[in-house]
């Protein structure tokens, strides 16, 4: 079985990413199971949850379009 991973939408202040897991069968991929979503936002919280979450080298990415700070407030609710 083969994970795909995307880097969904990439934006200053956000990242949505999208996994999916394939197998090959007779050289064909096939879609196994479904797709897995998480959005992260630019955020004091959103960037540490990025930086457990996220793998190389997708995390390098995700930071060298965001920047060294924040741009997003954290959600206080």
């Amino acid at each position: 079985m083969k994970e795909k991973i995307m880097l969904d939408t990439l934006t200053k202040d956000s990242v949505n990413i999208k996994k999916q897991n394939y197998v090959t069968v007779d050289g064909k991929e096939y879609l196994i199971g479904n797709s897995w979503y998480r959005g992260y936002s630019n955020s004091t919280q959103g960037r540490t949850q990025v930086q457990v979450e996220v793998t190389e080298p997708y995390l390098s990415a995700i930071l060298a379009m965001w920047g060294d700070s924040p741009t997003v407030a954290d959600d206080t609710q």
